[in-house]
């Protein structure tokens, strides 16, 4: 099997040449006819979607907005979103796509960090930005984008602007450790490198097809597959975010698309509706590259896949403050278990303990980095950020290790970790094994508090229903399980069975929400 990609790396070390807004406006001057974007039977060619961009440019300027000025854009997964944040990025603002499904509460905590002039939304929006006002200055007023779609889509040529500004940033915001929201700048030359990075690592070109079946209010999406696509003249085909997986593979068989980012438990659901829909005798179609972000297939599901579609199913690192890819786990190296590559030309990895002192190999720790497409500066001042080091190293959050060849392993988001008699556990390690039993839907193991119950394991277990909707699985039952499965001191001090494990947005389980926001979280404390 071909695997599609280049095995010189060494154009990670190569200058940008230009702005990634400048190649999109190349592209759109190059390959005029070219498809640029497909969403909600709405198509888009290069020269279409650079009209639909500049008209947005002019609208933004018409309305008031003012130059290098702080917005917060709320709206859904919607095309719009594509071209409004390339007309911002051209105005030099600093925008940050914030997902509107987000609770009130995040919502205010963000647009407090992010102290926007202009809420930019559909008209469905306004009365939630209307409820953010009060948290924001005096000053701050709400912009809708409805009509903008029928503006921006009856542009035949470019509105004449101003040159493009180089000083747009895009805002990423994410909790910390300390769960406060902080934001993340990324400046033109940042995703330019992401851009870059992405696009010859995957050989994308004029023709080919990224499906993106992320919300774009999501940093990764934006970076890791709007501006690779659109700066090596491909085609962006935007999924809604709520599409089934029977949609997916339709629009799998249709275009087969070249590159896919996601999660692993979204791959293995399409997996599964796959390989249904091959024993019924209907194609399924090809996925060239699709890439499982910051987590690591098992090898068996692994072969599954690239078996199915005819391609390549690999890990890869991109925690949020990295912009590019911090490592990735290419087709000619060795195939390991829980492993997300080597890091990439370009790109220093260490690992740290508690202290701040560098884990030798082959052993656990925080990992922090250097990468050309790092953050390039935070909300709150650089030297003061948690996640910045004295020496200009970013700390992940993400609990890692290196072996002495440079292969990384990941284990979890540093605050989930497990403390067991001195040691650090991966919530995974227990939560592999029962999610694998028959009956077990989905699992979530944390650590008990430390100062009442030290070194124990509490578990939170959804259970499927046999026909008359009695649960499979019972506290007992699961207990005995374990018994078999684990050695005494991962086993699990107390069981509760859950209607549901909460994920967020990115398909990453939310342990601390059952650890404090349950029906059991009383309980829980009272061990």
């Amino acid at each position: 099997m071909g695997n599609g990609m280049t095995a010189d790396l060494d154009f990670l070390h190569q200058p940008q040449l230009s702005s990634c807004l400048e190649l999109v406006r190349q592209v759109a001057s190059t390959h005029p006819h070219e498809p640029a974007l497909e969403c909600e039977g709405l198509r888009l060619s290069h020269h279409e979607l650079h009209c639909a961009v500049e008209a947005t440019r002019q609208w933004l300027v018409d309305q008031g907005l003012p130059p290098g000025c702080r917005t917060l854009v709320l709206l859904p997964n919607v095309p719009e979103q594509i071209w409004l944040q390339l007309a911002l990025l051209g105005l030099g603002a600093h925008s940050a796509l914030v997902d509107v499904k987000s609770s009130r509460e995040v919502l205010a905590q963000i647009a407090q960090e992010a102290l926007p002039a202009v809420l930019i939304c559909s008209g469905d929006g306004q009365e939630l930005c209307s409820e953010l006002l009060p948290h924001l200055p005096p000053r701050t007023r709400i912009l809708t984008v409805d009509g903008l779609r029928e503006h921006a889509l009856g542009a035949s040529e470019p509105a004449r602007l101003v040159p493009l500004s180089t000083d747009g940033r895009l805002l990423y915001f994410r909790k910390d450790r300390e769960d406060h929201w902080r934001g993340a700048s990324f400046g033109l030359d940042q995703l330019g490198a992401t851009a870059q990075q992405v696009r010859q690592l995957f050989s994308l070109h004029v023709g080919s097809t990224v499906l993106c079946h992320m919300s774009v209010s999501h940093y990764l999406a934006f970076s890791s597959m709007v501006m690779p696509a659109l700066c090596a003249g491909g085609c962006l085909l935007l999924a809604d975010r709520n599409a089934s997986e029977e949609e997916l593979l339709d629009l799998i068989q249709q275009h087969s698309p070249r590159l896919m980012v996601h999660y692993r438990t979204f791959y293995w659901h399409l997996l599964k509706a796959a390989q249904a829909r091959q024993a019924s005798g209907r194609p399924v179609g090809q996925v060239l590259h699709a890439l499982v972000n910051a987590e690591s297939p098992q090898l068996p599901f692994q072969k599954e896949w690239e078996t199915l579609f005819h391609g390549n199913l690999l890990a890869g690192f991109a925690t949020t403050w990295a912009g590019a890819f911090l490592s990735l786990d290419l087709p000619w190296l060795e195939r390991r278990e829980n492993f997300v590559g080597m890091a990439l030309p370009g790109v220093d990895m260490k690992v740290l303990d508690e202290t701040g002192q560098e884990r030798p190999a082959g052993r656990w720790g925080e990992v922090i980095f250097q990468s050309p497409g790092m953050a390039c500066d935070f909300t709150q001042d650089r030297h003061s950020s948690l996640e910045l080091t004295e020496e200009g190293w970013l700390r992940s959050q993400q609990m890692a290790m290196l072996d002495a060849e440079g292969y990384l392993t990941l284990a979890d988001e540093v605050f989930d970790v497990i403390w067991l008699h001195g040691f650090k556990v991966s919530p995974l390690e227990i939560e592999e094994p029962l999610i694998a039993l028959p009956g077990v839907l989905d699992v979530a193991a944390l650590g008990a508090p430390r100062g009442t119950h030290p070194d124990q394991v509490v578990l939170f277990v959804h259970s499927d229903v046999d026909d008359d909707g009695r649960l499979l699985w019972s506290e007992a039952t699961l207990q005995r399980q374990c018994a078999q499965l684990f050695p005494p001191y991962l086993r699990p001090a107390r069981i509760f069975l859950v209607d549901a494990i909460p994920y967020d947005d990115e398909a990453f389980k939310q342990r601390k929400e059952l650890r404090y926001r349950t029906q059991h979280a009383d309980l829980w404390r009272n061990l």
